[in-house]
């Protein structure tokens, strides 16, 4: 398979369409280990969202776009740890864009983002213990696994163990 051509940019006007789909996937909320909301949330919403989002201090929150720049979803760096150097990252792919390795090149040009724009020398993450694609993807990219919190995230009465892992970038 031949390397996607994909870039990372800043989040546009034009990019809100999917990033609300995005918002709105409740499947997609749980494999990122966060809780839906109770209603789906507007275009505002988002808009406010990614405004939080981009003006984290020390993070960032960029667009996955594809070779004729249209988006395919999202990656960020938040909760960074100024002095120390260190933040978690995330990764979010519109299911047209999953299978195809979009997320290994993404994850690659954000690595390269967070160690020398961000000057970051330690990334962090949480993920699913039963989510094999996601670790086996960080994995790829040098994450090790470094432990794992127990029954830690809930969904529909069922809790999931969430696996911690590491990069020193």
């Amino acid at each position: 398979m031949s390397n996607p051509a994909i870039s990372l940019r800043p989040p546009r006007d034009s990019d809100i369409d999917l990033l609300t789909a995005l918002r709105r996937d409740t499947a997609l909320w749980h494999t990122l280990l966060a809780y839906p909301p109770s209603e789906p949330p507007s275009a505002a919403e988002v808009r406010d969202w990614i405004a939080r989002r981009s003006a984290e201090p020390g993070g960032c929150f960029l667009v996955v776009a594809d070779e004729r720049d249209d988006p395919l979803g999202f990656v960020q760096v938040m909760d960074v740890h100024r002095r120390g150097r260190l933040g978690k990252i995330g990764i979010a792919l519109a299911a047209k864009a999953r299978r195809k390795g979009l997320g290994s090149v993404a994850l690659a040009q954000l690595l390269t983002y967070a160690r020398d724009t961000l000057r970051l020398r330690k990334l962090l993450l949480e993920v699913r213990a039963d989510n094999f694609a996601a670790i086996a993807l960080f994995s790829a990219a040098g994450f090790e696994r470094v432990g794992v919190m127990r029954a830690h995230y809930g969904e529909g009465g069922d809790y999931h163990d969430v696996a911690l892992m590491e990069l020193i970038a």
